[in-house]
C-alpha cells in the first residue's frame, strides 16, 4: 500500500459561522484517508460552537486569544501530522487538493505550493498563480506575486518548527512573513494546480486593511529581508518600496501615480491587443474558447479581420452541439480530435478566466498555439 502521511489541517476561527461548515466539508470531501482537522477558535459568539459540535472528527478549542497568529500557533501545538496546512474558516479546499500534493511529498519535497482561486464580492473569480522565488515574493506590491492564502500550500512539520511560531503582533501578514522566512531555508516546489479558494470580500481583514489608514504597517517588516537579496537587486526593491509608500501617503503624488499607472496599463493592454491581432492575422482561422459575450466580441472582431472561426468550445455541457451566434459549440476535447481543425490555434475569450482556460487545455494535452 502507498504510504499516506498524516495531514494536519489547522483552522483559526472567530465568528465565521456563515462559512465554517463549508470549510469543514471541503476537508471531509478530500477522499484522503489520513488527516486531522483542528479548529482553534477565539471565543466565537455567532453559532460557531454549535457547528463544531456537529462534527465529531474535529479537534477543537474555543477560548479568547491574541489574534489569528496566536490561534494558528495554538492549532499547531495541538497537531501531530507530518504535513501541515492552514484553512481559514471562511475559505475552502478545492476537490482533490490533498491527493494532488501528496505525491510530491512522497517524492521527497518538503514544501509544495499551487494556485488559489480568489472569490470577489460579486462572485467573480480569478486565479492567484504566485511565484516561489524569494526575490519575487518580497516585492509585495507586484500583482499576485506571492500566495495570498495558506490553502495554496502544504509543507512538512519541520518547516514550521524551523521557521518558529507566527508573530502574535502581526495580525495581517503572518503567512506572508512565513513564506519569506521558509523560502530562505527550503525549496518551494511550485505545481500547476488550484488547491484552495479564498474569499476576498467585505468584512475580511485581507480585504479591509489595504483601505485603512494603517495599510502600510503589515509590510514594514519585509525590509528586514532585504539583506538576503542579491546585491544587484537591493536598489530596485528598496526604490520601489519607498516609491509605493511615499506615493500612497502623498495625495498629489497618489493622483499622479494613478494617472501613470492608468497610462501604463492602457499601453500594456493596447500592446497585448496588437500582439493578439497579429497572431490572429497570421493564423487565418481560430477556435474560440468561451461562448460568452466576450466570445461574441472576438467573433465580430475576427470577422472584420477576415479571420475564419472554425467553432466555439466551452466547458458548459448545455451548450455542446448547439449554435452560438450562428457558430457550433463543442466540448474542449474537440480540439484534440482529428480532422482538418487539429492544430488550429485557440483564442481564449474570457479575460477573467484566461489562466484557468489555458491550464485546462494544457492538462488535456493540447499543445497547439493559445492566443
Amino acid at each position: 500500500m502507498t504510504y499516506c502521511p498524516k495531514i494536519s489541517v489547522i483552522t483559526p476561527s472567530l465568528n465565521k459561522a456563515k462559512y465554517l461548515g463549508q470549510a469543514i466539508e471541503s476537508v471531509l470531501r478530500q477522499d484522503y484517508p489520513h488527516f486531522e482537522h483542528i479548529v482553534a477558535d477565539g471565543g466565537s459568539t455567532d453559532g460557531t460552537i454549535e457547528i463544531l459540535k456537529k462534527y465529531p472528527h474535529l479537534k477543537w478549542q474555543s477560548a479568547p486569544d491574541k489574534g489569528q497568529s496566536d490561534a494558528m500557533n495554538k492549532g499547531f501545538i495541538m497537531s501531530d501530522g507530518e504535513i501541515i496546512t492552514y484553512l481559514n474558516a471562511d475559505d475552502y479546499f478545492e476537490p482533490g487538493a490533498f491527493n494532488t500534493v501528496i505525491r510530491y511529498f512522497q517524492e521527497g519535497e518538503k514544501f509544495v505550493m499551487g494556485c488559489v482561486k480568489v472569490i470577489n464580492d460579486d462572485g467573480t473569480t480569478w486565479i492567484n498563480d504566485p511565484s516561489v522565488r524569494f526575490s519575487d515574493m518580497i516585492q509585495w506590491w507586484r500583482p499576485a506575486i506571492f500566495c495570498f492564502n495558506p490553502t495554496g500550500y502544504f509543507y512538512l512539520r519541520e518547516v514550521q518548527e524551523t521557521a518558529g511560531p507566527f508573530d502574535v503582533e502581526n495580525h495581517y501578514t503572518m503567512d506572508y512573513d512565513f513564506l519569506l522566512k521558509s523560502s530562505l531555508t527550503y525549496r518551494l516546489k511550485k505545481i500547476d494546480a488550484v488547491l484552495g479558494a479564498y474569499r476576498h470580500i467585505r468584512d475580511t481583514k485581507s480585504r479591509d486593511y489595504p483601505l485603512s489608514e494603517d495599510w502600510k504597517n503589515p509590510f514594514i517588516f519585509s525590509k528586514k529581508y532585504w539583506k538576503f537579496l542579491p546585491l544587484r537587486e537591493i536598489p530596485y526593491v528598496s526604490a520601489m518600496y519607498y516609491y509605493i509608500i511615499y506615493v500612497k501617503e502623498n495625495r498629489r503624488l497618489r493622483t499622479l501615480g494613478k494617472s501613470i499607472d492608468g497610462a501604463k496599463n492602457s499601453l500594456l493592454r493596447k500592446s497585448q491587443e496588437a500582439l493578439m491581432l497579429l497572431k490572429l492575422r497570421r493564423a487565418g482561422g481560430v477556435i474560440i474558447f468561451g461562448a460568452s459575450k466576450t466570445g461574441e466580441e472576438y467573433l465580430n472582431k475576427c470577422k472584420r479581420m477576415g479571420v475564419k472561426i472554425e467553432y466555439f468550445i466551452d466547458n458548459n455541457p448545455l451548450l455542446h452541439g448547439k449554435q452560438f451566434m450562428g457558430v457550433p459549440v463543442f466540448a474542449p476535447s474537440q480540439v484534440l480530435e482529428g480532422g482538418s481543425h487539429r492544430g488550429v490555434p485557440v483564442l481564449l475569450a474570457s479575460r477573467g478566466r484566461r489562466a484557468e482556460m489555458r491550464r485546462g487545455l494544457e492538462e488535456m494535452g493540447y499543445n497547439g498555439e493559445i492566443i
